[in-house]
C-alpha cells in the first residue's frame, strides 16, 4: 500500500495461505491523500487500484 508516495505496507503470502485471503491495515489519512495498492500474483499477473480519499 502506497500513500502519497510512500509505501505504508508491503506483504508477502507464501502456498499455506488460505483459498480466500483476508488481510487488515489500520490507517489514519486525512481528505485528498491518494492510495495506492499494487498486488502481484503467482502468475505474474499484476493488479492496481489507486483513490483519493474523500
Amino acid at each position: 500500500m502506497i500513500v502519497n508516495g510512500s509505501e505504508v505496507m508491503e506483504g508477502q503470502w507464501g502456498t499455506g495461505i488460505a483459498k480466500n485471503p483476508y488481510m487488515s491495515l489500520q490507517y489514519f489519512g486525512k481528505k485528498g491523500d491518494i492510495v495506492k495498492l499494487k498486488l502481484l500474483d503467482n502468475k505474474n499477473n499484476n493488479f492496481f487500484v489507486e483513490t483519493v480519499v474523500k
